[in-house]
């Protein structure tokens, strides 16, 4: 048997364990608590996530449909310009195969033939003139030369 000082002791140690063992619940339910907000927290941000990345879809898809219908008028509107274009050049042009400026009159039925004496007159210009293009390095005198100042010699003053 047991003497009262280890009995005592014994006491203490069991109600210390009891108390270890309540504390550690209690803890236990408050971490279960804390995971549970915590799941609950995760499912709510992947809802909102997946909500936010359909109306980011769907706003994407609205703006392709808007581009592709643009895209559609600027191509029929392109087609109609070269249709233009075509019948512009067709009615420009007079008998003979020859083009006739855009001012003057078109052609009438009965109207005189021009004479061979008589020039032809000259076929409008459809093409741009090519734009000079210039290289890095090229020595082109006319090409400008911005925030330089001109390389004269004392010798080569202008007069």
């Amino acid at each position: 048997m047991p003497t009262a000082r280890v009995q005592a002791g014994l006491v203490v140690a069991s109600r210390l364990l009891q108390e270890g063992l309540q504390l550690l619940e209690e803890r236990s339910g408050e971490v279960d608590g804390l995971l549970e907000h915590a799941r609950e927290r995760a499912l709510d941000i992947t809802a909102e996530t997946e909500q936010r990345a359909q109306q980011i879809l769907a706003q994407a898809e609205q703006r392709r449909t808007e581009l592709e219908e643009q895209l559609a008028a600027l191509q029929a509107e392109v087609a109609a310009i070269r249709e233009e274009l075509a019948q512009l050049r067709t009615t420009r042009q007079g008998r003979g195969g020859r083009f006739l400026p855009a001012t003057a009159p078109s052609p009438t039925p009965g109207a005189p033939e021009p004479t061979a004496s008589e020039p032809p007159p000259a076929a409008p210009s459809e093409a741009a003139p090519t734009p000079l293009i210039v290289a890095v390095g090229d020595p082109v005198e006319s090409s400008p030369r911005w925030g330089k100042r001109p390389s004269m010699s004392a010798g080569q003053a202008v007069r």
